[in-house]
């Protein structure tokens, strides 16, 4: 099977050993206590049994509880991963026949002890994975799906719930780190992906800055946010954004920005039109220049994507083309940055900004995190609703994955 990561060739997998392996970097960290629902869309004809890596959707396991509530939560929370699948199915477009969706639950909770023992404990799920499970391939076939395999992930190893034969799938289970394992991860590592340890650590820096600092840049911020918006002002702006972007391409880690940047280009960020031209920054250039033209030339009312104004349809047809993965990445990573200089109503423009940029690449973790930030700071900021409402119907971008 294969799974996709336009525009690049389709990365080659060779089972369920190797799925379970690329899935962190699809997700953008190591799922733990979650129920994931991963869909096989048929590929192009012609490409034999391969398939490649369609709409993937993941839930956290319920904690500790009395069995029947732990289970009753289990349940419910695999509806809901089914429900969510299939929000994602609809905007992604049909598919004749119908995607197998492999279930893959991580639960520690029931890997047996064995002690004073060398051989490996046997692999089982435990009550919130049991019942998470079987709820998830119920609803899958009650829905018309095709439940594909489902996989146990726990203590480095994985196993088949669907297969009772020990020869292929023992009860101990098999180790994810192989061979086939460490190619895939270091092919995914090669393209830009990376998985963090765990989903918290996605989460986006939020520490406070010294007051010092955030002086400076509410004084620069100020300075910068009197006088109209005319066109030549936003291609300054527009050009100090791209030169601290390329500060955070990788393999940089750049430092913060400093006050005074950070304070300009926040000022900046409250011009719809500079917003909007912001979020093109991964768009193919051939698109985002025509856009940035016209967004320059724009008036500076709206609340979303070029404001319904005459840019709109030069903009909408930018965000709706692949975008570079690490320039998106960058742009959010800098618009955390320019946010945290600004607690409060200044520095919403910029969570919201970051979190449209991390959902344009499929990463919902901090997307919903940077918007949340968004609307703490200002409750009506239209673009962060929309990020947080694509992410709760389960909107892909461009077709690609829910988290």
């Amino acid at each position: 099977m294969t799974t996709d990561a336009a525009p690049q060739p389709p990365l080659v997998l060779s089972g369920p050993g190797e799925l379970l392996a690329v899935l962190p970097y699809r997700l953008g960290f190591h799922p733990r206590h979650s129920l994931v629902l991963l869909e096989l869309r048929t590929a192009e004809e012609g490409a034999g049994d391969r398939a490649r890596l369609g709409a993937v959707v993941r839930v956290d396991l319920p904690g500790p509880a009395e069995p029947p509530v732990l289970e009753r939560l289990a349940e419910t929370a695999a509806a809901g991963a089914v429900d969510r699948l299939l929000r994602v199915r609809a905007v992604a477009g049909p598919s004749a026949p119908t995607p197998p969706v492999v279930v893959a639950c991580y639960d520690e909770t029931g890997l047996a002890a064995a002690p004073a023992s060398p051989e490996p404990a046997v692999l089982r799920t435990g009550a919130a994975g049991a019942a998470a499970v079987a709820a998830a391939l119920t609803g899958l076939r009650a829905t018309g799906s095709t439940a594909g395999e489902a996989l146990l992930v726990a203590g480095g190893r994985w196993r088949s719930l669907s297969c009772a034969d020990a020869r292929c799938c023992p009860p101990e289970g098999l180790p994810l780190l192989t061979p086939g394992a460490g190619r895939v991860a270091a092919e995914a590592v090669g393209r830009g992906l990376s998985a963090l340890a765990d989903r918290d650590a996605l989460l986006p820096e939020r520490t406070p800055l010294p007051p010092e600092r955030l002086r400076a840049a509410g004084a620069a911020r100020r300075a910068a946010g009197r006088g109209a918006w005319t066109p030549q002002r936003r291609l300054r702006a527009l050009a100090e954004f791209e030169r601290e972007v390329r500060r955070h391409l990788p393999p940089a880690a750049p430092a913060l920005p400093d006050p005074a940047v950070a304070g300009r280009l926040l000022a900046a960020l409250q011009d719809v039109p500079v917003r909007d031209a912001a979020l093109l920054t991964g768009a193919p250039a051939h698109l985002r220049a025509p856009a940035v033209a016209a967004l320059v030339h724009a008036p500076g009312a709206g609340g979303g994507p070029a404001g319904g104004g005459p840019a709109a349809d030069l903009v909408h047809r930018a965000l709706d083309a692949d975008h570079d993965r690490p320039r998106t990445v960058a742009a959010a990573a800098l618009a955390v940055d320019l946010a945290r200089h600004a607690p409060g109503a200044p520095g919403a423009a910029a969570w919201a900004l970051a979190g449209w940029a991390y959902w344009s690449v499929g990463d919902g973790v901090r997307a919903g995190a940077c918007a949340a930030a968004a609307l703490e700071a200002d409750p009506d900021h239209r673009l962060a609703g929309l990020v947080t409402a694509a992410l709760r119907v389960g909107l892909p971008p461009r077709g690609g994955a829910a988290r």
